[in-house]
């Protein structure tokens, strides 16, 4: 059926839907566009708003799976429909080589179709490339936050929020609970240095740069997890004095890190944990446990799951228009029940994004043959529309003003959404009672969370638990104040909860003594706790330090003055 995007094979009841071999051609310029994915739902996802993109115009397809999920703003302009667009799609194999041969491939036309103008694909080194050739990228799941550089990264926009997002809303979280003080352990490599670089900096910013104390686990292969090193992380931490754990770690460490967590008894009543959702698998192992996700799921996103429980594997085959890897996207996905990751609702509304910028510069009167490079990628900077994944736009960097959910798991062990986070309001919001790691229900920490260990003491200005310094005890608690030793006692290392008293032969003169001091020669210390050693009496001496008792005068002599450290013979 010439002059539609799609046409049926079988009566306008039937569900199966066959792309059309031919299209007519109203515009002059193709919009060639690429997507660059090894994850099939990437993949699938891409199709179906390349399908409902087509609903705008098709009234047959329209009548057969409904009204389009997203709307384009006026319309969609002559000159971008009937097959007006293409869209290519490859296999990255999840591999930088493949992945930039394909993108050269797409970029240049090197397999016989029209170069692109715009590209959906999330490796990093293909955003050199892009930006290189000026051609915009657009990414569902590059968060580093090296992407937000425009000096490096000049055609480069996301989907879902960077890295340093996420860190804002967690140290929003901190702020919102009065976290004096936050333990974090992070991992050694990109992904884990980010985020604690980045919530590092927001602490610096706002003069509270001691609110944030890290430890990093160490360097380790994504492939071997090294659970001896991880406890000596768990045990430093544990020294920072503060019951709330901020884990930021690659999910190729999150469940070998639980479980050293749980050894060391810090999956326990007396701690609180948020975690990123690279720790989504082992959450439900604890009530209370908190994490939290960019929010990749809109209000749209079971209008998506319908328009895809419509479809069949017969509707990915591939046309003059769309082009997609053989066999990529397979029949299990299409089985009942399959499940979308939040990504795949952001790659939809990548792709959207492309359709609707092209059209709103098509609608400003630019030709056809301009819509590509610098006035693409900037239209498309500005965009804002309602996607599946929730409320669209960019800042200045190209990075989604996104939001982030905050996931509980509940007494029941269900997981549920109590608080939210918009990185374009910088509104952090608390939507339902939490349930702590104590079992306790609020919309506050219980009490306890806020008080010290033994063997610490509270900061009187930031409340923060520090650890008790030589020479002082502290009991810990939640006022838990810091307690010089009493004189005659000593404390000769940091964390001490108790004084011990002098031994015999030693003295502390002074409140708060890290150490005692030798009873001198002439002088005596008979008992422990001395705040002073005494002088030998007359008739006795002591030519040595650190004694406990003064000797006799033997026969025939006697000591001169109070300091009897030298014995004088009679006569």
């Amino acid at each position: 059926m010439a002059g539609h995007g799609l046409r049926s094979v079988r009566p306008p009841c039937s569900s199966v839907l066959l792309f059309s071999l031919s299209f007519v051609r109203c515009a002059s310029v193709e919009f060639a566009l690429g997507v660059l994915a090894g994850n099939p739902q990437l993949h699938a996802t891409a199709a179906a708003a390349f399908i409902d993109y087509q609903k705008n115009f098709n009234a047959s397809l329209t009548a057969r799976l409904g009204p389009p999920i997203i709307e384009i703003p006026g319309g969609v302009h002559p000159n971008a429909s009937m097959g007006a667009i293409s869209l290519s799609m490859k296999d990255d194999g999840d591999s930088d080589k493949t992945g930039m041969s394909e993108a050269l491939n797409l970029l240049l036309g090197l397999e016989g179709n029209a170069p692109v103008i715009g590209l959906i694909a999330s490796l990093d080194p293909v955003a050199t490339l892009t930006g290189v050739r000026q051609i915009p990228q657009v990414s569902c799941y590059a968060e580093g936050p090296k992407l937000s550089n425009k000096k490096e990264y000049p055609f480069f926009v996301r989907t879902t929020p960077p890295d340093s997002f996420l860190a804002t809303a967690i140290w929003h979280w901190v702020v919102h609970f009065n976290v004096p003080a936050a333990a974090c352990v992070y991992s050694d490599e990109g992904y884990g240095q980010s985020l604690f670089g980045s919530l590092n900096d927001l602490a610096r910013a706002n003069g509270q740069q001691d609110r944030i104390q890290g430890q990093g686990l160490g360097r380790m292969s994504l492939l071997d997890f090294n659970a001896e090193q991880a406890r000596e992380v768990a045990q430093l931490v544990k020294r920072i004095g503060s019951h709330f754990v901020v884990l930021l770690i690659h999910v190729a460490f999150a469940g070998g890190f639980f479980n050293v967590l749980e050894q060391e008894g810090m999956v326990t009543p007396a701690w609180q944990i948020l975690s990123t959702d690279t720790f989504q698998a082992d959450a439900g192992r604890k009530v209370g446990y908190m994490y939290l996700r960019p929010s990749g799921e809109g209000a749209k996103a079971p209008e998506l799951r319908q328009l895809w429980s419509w479809l069949s594997p017969h509707d990915m085959e591939a046309t003059n228009q769309m082009q997609l890897p053989a066999g990529l996207v397979g029949d299990e996905m299409f089985d009942e029940g399959a499940v979308f990751d939040p990504i795949a609702f952001c790659n939809f509304d990548s792709v959207y994004a492309y359709f609707i910028a092209i059209n709103n510069l098509l609608h400003s009167g630019v030709d056809a043959s301009e819509v590509r490079g610098r006035a693409l990628l900037d239209e498309m900077s500005r965009l804002g529309f309602n996607g599946v994944s929730g409320d669209m736009s960019f800042d200045r960097n190209g990075d989604r003003l996104g939001a982030f959910e905050f996931l509980n798991v509940q007494s029941d062990g269900n997981i549920a959404s109590v608080a939210s986070f918009s990185a374009k309001t910088l509104n952090f919001t608390v939507t339902a009672p939490l349930t702590w790691m104590d079992g306790s229900v609020g919309y506050f920490p219980p009490p306890d969370m806020y008080s010290c260990d033994p063997g610490f003491y509270q900061e009187e200005q930031t409340r923060q638990c520090k650890i008790c310094p030589q020479g002082n005890f502290c009991e810990g608690g939640l006022t838990a104040p810091l307690m010089p030793c009493p004189r005659g006692t000593f404390a000769p290392d940091v964390g001490m909860t108790n004084c011990t008293a002098c031994p015999n032969g030693s003295f502390a003169l002074d409140a708060g003594s890290a150490a005692c001091v030798a009873c001198q020669p002439g002088t005596e210390g008979p008992s422990e706790g001395m705040e002073l050693c005494r002088s030998c009496e007359v008739g006795f001496y002591m030519p040595s330090s650190r004694s406990s008792q003064c000797l006799p005068c033997g026969q025939n002599q006697i000591t001169r003055g109070l300091l009897g450290f030298r014995v004088l013979g009679s006569g």
